[in-house]
């Protein structure tokens, strides 16, 4: 008997708790993370055209921690922007630009119309229209894919690259994802790339339906609680300072692994020169002007550690790679470190949140306002071009790429 009635009291007890955690779990998916501290709202991918970006038409605020509830807006077709559409009927006497990149021109962090590409079009006034084309995790190869399969078809007179540091290995190492197998990679072999890999079509999977949780969307997407931030964490801890006060700094730099990023340096040269020259050969065939604006080392610019140091050992020397490329290949290329370095030693405010590493607003409104001055010297060449009258350049040769 004593037997029987202790089963009853456990059994008793876990069915208590069990309803409780189903009470709870319901009580926050469908109230407290709807409404009372809200989860953050995430835009559903799609495979349109060749070319994973966003279902289109869909509204929300994308929130981090308490610090960021920023409103986003994806448009008719399927990009975060303040135009509703990007028409592909030229408007006559107008220029239009281009913006091409990851997370930092996607800018969820920010209002849909405080990202650089806003920020350049109200600095140039009714005669300019900038549209962005920004998919968080694209690395240099597919922003090659996007210009050839989406921008293009828009007529821009200028295409603007934004790179980041993490652009280059990924462009042929595997990264995991939900849609990271949706981006071009290429394939380097005995020095050279020898193939591209086509980016496979995004399908809808049972992990895009579980993020559909408001219970999922609170800790994962707004507090980031995830396996990648977790191994981060224990990373700076492992390397955190100690006798060398720049040890955990010069590991984990500009949001790459530097000793990793670097060990791959030599593959790095090869995937971005074979890239950089498809990218120049396409503007040039399609009057089209290109610009390559890369992100600068905030970190290092904060700390005061000199540049020659980062140069040499640090994320740093990818601009340093970057600028020899697109020199060899006629590119217009911004270093944003100066740029970054300049304004900080001026103003002493960040350009990125607490919480997350992306450009805040101020970030935002100095590379827009960088843009801004670039486009101005080029206007009398792009009012030119707007007929398709005449090519960019002169441009006798076109440079053959590995796989050609």
């Amino acid at each position: 008997m004593i037997g029987n009635s202790l089963m009853r009291t456990i059994l008793f007890g876990l069915s208590t708790i069990t309803i409780s955690l189903i009470v709870c779990v319901l009580l926050g998916e469908f109230l407290v993370f709807r409404f009372v501290l809200p989860a953050s709202d995430i835009p559903a991918n799609i495979f349109d055209s060749n070319v994973v970006k966003y279902e289109p038409n869909q509204t929300g605020i994308y929130r981090i921690r308490n610090e960021i509830a920023a409103p986003f807006r994806i448009n008719s077709n399927g990009w975060n922007s303040h135009h509703d559409r990007y028409p592909l009927q030229r408007t006559d006497g107008k220029i239009r630009i281009g913006i091409i990149g990851d997370s930092y021109v996607e800018a969820l962090q920010v209002p849909y119309d405080q990202s650089l590409s806003e920020v350049l079009e109200r600095n140039l006034g009714d005669g300019v229209e900038v549209f962005r084309f920004g998919i968080s995790g694209a690395p240099l190869s597919q922003y090659w894919h996007m210009l050839r399969e989406e921008v293009i078809q828009f007529r821009p007179d200028l295409v603007v690259l934004v790179l980041t540091h993490n652009d280059f290995d990924e462009s042929f190492s595997y990264q995991p994802g939900r849609y990271t197998s949706s981006f071009l990679k290429v394939q380097i072999e005995n020095g050279n790339v020898s193939a591209e890999y086509p980016p496979q079509p995004y399908r809808t999977s049972l992990l895009d339906y579980i993020r559909l949780s408001a219970t999922v969307r609170y800790f994962y997407y707004r507090w980031k609680i995830n396996a990648t931030n977790l191994k981060r964490g224990l990373l700076a801890w492992f390397y955190r300072p100690r006798e060398n006060t720049h040890q955990a700094e010069k590991h984990f730099q500009a949001n790459i692994d530097v000793t990793n990023t670097l060990s791959r340096l030599d593959r790095i040269r090869i995937a971005s020169d074979y890239l950089f020259c498809k990218i120049s050969n396409f503007g040039y065939e399609h009057a089209v002007d290109i610009l390559i604006v890369m992100d600068g080392n905030r970190s290092s610019i904060y700390s005061g550690t000199t540049q020659e140091e980062h140069i040499q050992n640090g994320a740093l020397a990818l601009n340093r790679m970057v600028l020899s490329t697109t020199r060899r290949h006629q590119l217009a290329f911004i270093d944003l470190h100066p740029v970054f370095d300049l304004e900080f030693n001026l103003g002493g405010e960040r350009f990125e949140f607490e919480s997350d590493s992306h450009w805040n607003m101020l970030g935002h409104r100095i590379v827009g306002e960088q843009l801004a001055r670039y486009v101005l010297d080029k206007v009398g060449l792009y009012t030119k071009n707007l007929n398709d009258s005449v090519k960019l350049a002169a441009h006798n040769k076109v440079d053959t790429c590995s796989t050609d």
